[in-house]
């Protein structure tokens, strides 16, 4: 406690120690107080605060064994193992650190006095942070050693250390960050003057050498630090992630000039002058693992940091280097390094595999082809340090020429055959004939990119006006097939809110799973989270499909596709066959065949995850099969199974069964037409009928998803002329055109029940009664005039007046009669891609006469 005591005298704030011991033999022949877990909270004068500005785990004062008798310490050396120091001044200049007594260090006759001579850190970390100044440094310190007769009024002071650079920064700008580090000094120090004159100082940053000379004071410095023999080989490796363990050191040839100088006053609340030039010369890299080679590599660069009203700035010109038969010329500048505003002008010609295969582009798996580029760029950083994503683009002119372009994102789709020239013009772009290609589609893209730099830097809206052709498109190559039985680990389907499109689309041929689509046009607007179709058109299963069709995009809520479309001449056989029968069993491509016609009114609900809601599915179906046949239906073949199996019918038609059966399985027809409406899980089939020369088949009924029936037929046996007959299912009678049977179908598709439908047979004959009772009003007003006032009276004669033929047109439609789309969006393009040329061009000449006058 004696020693603690003496320490807090020496001190303006408490030292408090969680233990103290007397060790002998942990320094020998000297002995050692140790203390472990010394804290000091921070020491502002004006401001209590609980915060660390020192600590170490364990500490060692050193002094000789025979004090211990004489009773007089004079402690020689400190030990600090596994610590802090953590210095901070205020924006105010207030200080953290002011805590040793005015005269603590003074020749005394205490029994306890410190003559330094020794000072060892291990593990120890010191940090300065100083918001006047705007200065932070972040230091380990692995192991360092500092002697000198600290208690002299002017001595000689070494220091040997071995550290990791976190962090030194400067302003806003990040002078050197993560660099292990070596440091040897020499220092001539005087109490009275209060200054520090560099007798000798090296310092080796990632195997980079340095020499520091100069001098500081209590009121300024003037130092200089100097690039000793540096090479670009040791430049570039420093730069590597340390973290990216594959990346192989770089070898080179050439050496950096550098020299930096730091002169000015040196206070809590003002920052010296520092400038630094630095200069490369006709140098070269290699990169080990694939041999590409960087050569003639030359620039000049300078920074200085704001001081005495000047701007801080980091400027690099007169940038040149080769990469093989390619190059990159130009200058770059960065100022307002708080934000920091990177202006620069670039042209080049490079082969984009080799730069890939040098500089190890992240995340991307391929890179290949060539790219020239002729760019005025100026982009604001907001937050380079811990947001490098948020930018802002100030300017951006020039042009881009891509050839043969290869390019992979890990975990991504490749595209190749990457061809074409795009024009920026500040916030805006414009491509011609820019095509891609993936392993089976291609496009080509002529358009206007509006809003461009905004989209890029997450502030607005892209805006796509063009056309894109394309020979093939491959669906399955983009869209990821999840099962809908399960939502697991699924993303929820997201349409994005901030890219609005205009797009004619135009492709030979388009391919999802198996099913095909040739000469596909369509006029594509997305916007928010709508896409709409308008004037679809396409070939398919040897007829042609038309319409409109738009998908809304509800997020939680779910999706929806509505719209309707036409369809003509479609081969009925090879629809069935292409989309798997519509996944159901009872009517398959084996059964049927013809060509059909019509159009769908339709509504597909769609879960968060893009599944179908089956129960959600609303369709209405006007269709109509031409030159038809239903062949070797099952669900026939179980209606004569019942008639056999049925005691009345077996016996008035067992003589024609088999023959009825015959042509039930081989139904021929001209024309089948009727409304088909799916709603409420379930196909709903409206009275029709089904004609043929030789047997006429009356149907209607519903069929659930989940393959439950209840259909009712009618069959006419024109065979049999006959007497009425009584059943034990009522009387069977002839009508003149033969026998008219009627039967019920219900239950499970697969194992149905049947039965004679005696009330639709009651239904038909009601309203067969009511026919023929308009039918005679009918003949009666048309031969004597009676029932004039009853307008439920049809006239006999037909009405002979010409029929009128009526267009409506949609809005924004051009045409009602074609709905062949115009590729004005193409010509569009090109127009102002010309025109950005154009542009830019003139701007050229008009930089170019202001450049000779300035001259």
């Amino acid at each position: 406690m004696f020693a603690l005591n003496e320490l807090n005298e020496q001190l303006t704030q408490k030292v408090e120690v969680e233990d103290i011991q007397l060790s002998i033999l942990h320094d020998f022949p000297s002995a050692s107080i140790e203390f472990n877990k010394v804290f000091i909270a921070d020491a502002f004068p004006d401001v209590q605060s609980d915060d660390t500005l020192f600590y170490a785990e364990r500490m060692f004062f050193n002094f000789d064994v025979m004090d211990l008798y004489s009773g007089n310490y004079e402690i020689k050396r400190i030990s600090l193992h596994e610590g802090c120091l953590n210095m901070k001044t205020t924006d105010l200049g207030s200080k953290n650190y002011d805590i040793l007594q005015k005269d603590s260090l003074k020749d005394s006759e205490d029994e306890f006095e410190l003559l330094l001579d020794l000072i060892e850190l291990e593990n120890f970390r010191y940090s300065y942070q100083n918001l006047a100044a705007s200065q932070w440094y972040d230091i380990d310190i692995h192991k360092a050693l500092i002697g000198g007769e600290f208690s002299s009024e002017e001595y000689e002071l070494a220091a040997d250390s071995k550290l990791k650079i976190n962090k030194l920064k400067s302003n806003a700008f990040t002078l050197i960050s993560d660099k292990e580090a070596e440091l040897k000094l020499d220092l001539l120090i005087s109490k009275a003057k209060k200054r520090y004159d560099f007798l000798n100082g090296d310092l080796t940053i990632e195997e980079m050498p340095f020499i520091i000379s100069g001098f500081f004071d209590s009121s300024s410095i003037d130092l200089q630090l100097q690039g000793k023999q540096m090479s670009i080989e040791d430049l570039a490796n420093s730069l590597i992630d340390p973290s990216v363990s594959k990346v192989q050191q770089y070898e080179g040839q050439g050496e950096i000039e550098f020299l930096a100088k730091i002169v000015g006053p040196l206070s809590a609340t003002e920052m010296p002058s520092i400038e630094a030039d630095f200069q490369v010369s006709n140098a070269s890299l290699t990169e080990p693992e694939s041999g590409v080679r960087l050569s003639e590599i030359n620039f000049i660069g300078d920074y200085q940091n704001a001081f005495d009203g000047r701007e801080e700035m980091l400027g690099l010109h007169k940038l040149n280097l080769k990469l093989l038969d390619g190059y990159l010329q130009g200058e770059a500048k960065v100022t307002s390094f708080e934000q920091p505003l990177i202006a620069s002008q670039l042209a080049g010609n490079l082969n984009l595999y080799s730069l890939h295969q040098f500089f190890k582009i992240d995340k991307v798996e391929k890179l290949a082809g060539n790219a020239s580029f002729d760019l005025d760029l100026a982009v604001r950083l907001f937050d380079p340090e811990y947001n490098k994503e948020k930018f802002k683009v100030i300017k951006s002119n020039g042009n881009l020429s891509l050839k043969e372009v290869r390019f992979k994102q890990e975990d991504a789709i490749e595209y190749h055959g990457i061809n074409g020239d795009i024009v920026l013009k500040n916030k805006d772009a414009a491509t011609k004939n820019l095509t891609v290609k993936s392993a089976q589609s291609d496009i080509q893209l002529n358009g206007a990119i509006k809003n461009l730099i905004p989209f890029l830097e997450g502030t607005g809206s892209l805006g796509l006006i063009a056309s894109i052709e394309s020979n093939y498109i491959l669906l399955d190559e983009f869209l990821q097939t999840a099962s809908p039985s399960s939502n697991e680990n699924l993303e929820i389907f997201k349409l994005p809110t901030n890219i609005n499109l205009n797009v004619d689309i135009h492709t030979n041929k388009l391919k999802w799973e198996n099913h095909l689509f040739t000469d596909v046009r369509s006029k594509v607007l997305m916007e928010g989270r709508s896409v709409k179709l308008r004037k679809f058109t396409c070939q398919t299963n040897g007829g042609k499909v038309d319409g409109s069709l738009q998908l809304s995009n509800n997020l939680m809520d779910g999706n929806l596709i509505e719209g309707k479309v036409n369809f003509s001449n479609i081969n009925v056989k090879q629809l069935f066959a292409e989309w798997n029968n519509f996944d159901q069993k009872s009517i398959t491509s084996e059964h049927i065949s013809g060509n059909c016609q019509g159009s769908i009114d339709l509504l597909l609900p769609f879960n968060p995850y893009f599944s179908l809601v089956d129960d959600k599915l609303y369709a209405k179906c006007h269709l109509k099969i031409s030159d038809g046949a239903l062949d070797n239906l099952e669900t026939m073949k179980m209606i004569t199974d019942y008639m056999r199996s049925n005691k009345g019918l077996n016996l008035l038609l067992r003589n024609h069964i088999d023959n009825f059966e015959e042509k039930l399985l081989h139904l021929r027809f001209e024309d089948l037409e009727n409304e088909i409406t799916i709603k409420n899980s379930r196909l709903e089939i409206p009275k029709m009928k089904i004609q043929s020369n030789a047997l006429d088949v009356g149907l209607f009924g519903w069929h659930s998803f989940e393959n439950q029936i209840e259909y009712h037929f009618n069959f006419r046996f024109r065979e049999l002329k006959q007497k009425p007959t009584e059943t034990e299912f009522g009387v069977i009678e002839d009508d003149g055109l033969g026998i008219l049977i009627y039967l019920s179908m219900y239950g499970d598709l697969f194992d149905p029940e049947f039965k004679l439908d005696k009330d639709e047979r009651r239904k038909d004959l009601k309203e067969d009664l009511a026919q023929e009772k308009e039918d005679f009003k009918s003949i009666l007003k048309t031969e004597f005039g009676l029932f004039k006032k009853d307008s439920t009276v049809q006239k006999m004669k037909e009405d002979n007046q010409k029929e009128r033929a009526y267009i409506y047109i949609e809005e924004d439609d051009e045409q009602t009669d074609s709905l062949e789309i115009e590729p004005k969006n193409k010509k569009r393009s090109l127009k102002l891609f010309e025109k950005l040329k154009l542009e830019q061009e003139k701007q050229k000449q008009k930089d170019k006469i202001e450049i000779q006058n300035e001259q």
